[in-house]
């Protein structure tokens, strides 16, 4: 079945990168390396928040997918984690849509597919928006651009991302 081929995909390119490139008493001097740095706790909190991502990323599929198709959160919780799974086989996220088609009901992949197209749409102007932000501050703060100039550059980038915005509000 194909979810035994992911699995094993999986299993594989796990073995390649801790154990065919390092030996295993490598990794662990220097994961205890690591341990000693002051901020370890960066990772830690970041895989505890992994969690909290996908839950959040399930719940906005959810949203998207309601007009027309309802998934229960298990299945649809099944389904992210899937496409996480294959996209790391996959590049440019596009093993999120193969994934999640691999646990949906066949009559629904088209909905499957622009859901999850939507949803990385809305993430993008998401992140770009804040992007805008942060570019703003940085030209104004540290690159110390005269004030002209700087504020062609933001008026620009915000017009852009104005677009985006105006675009998908507009796509459904």
């Amino acid at each position: 079945s194909v979810k035994v081929v992911i699995l094993s995909l999986l299993l594989y390119a796990l073995y390649v990168q801790v154990f065919a490139t390092h030996s295993l008493h490598t990794l662990r001097q220097a994961f205890l390396l690591e341990l000693r740095d002051p901020v370890w706790w960066y990772a830690g909190l970041a895989i505890a928040l992994m969690p909290v991502n996908w839950l959040l990323e399930t719940f906005k599929w959810q949203v998207l997918l309601r007009p027309e198709l309802r998934l229960p959160l298990g299945k649809a919780l099944k389904a992210v984690l899937g496409g996480v799974a294959v996209s790391l086989f996959m590049p440019n996220r596009t093993g999120e849509y193969a994934g999640r088609l691999l646990l949906a009901d066949a009559t629904h992949n088209w909905r499957v597919v622009l859901a999850t197209l939507m949803g990385s749409l809305a993430q993008i102007i998401v992140l770009t928006g804040l992007g805008i932000v942060g570019a703003g501050f940085f030209v104004w703060y540290v690159a110390d651009w005269e004030l002209p100039g700087a504020v062609q550059v933001w008026v620009l980038l915000i017009l852009g991302w104005l677009g985006g915005v105006w675009l998908y509000l507009h796509s459904r």
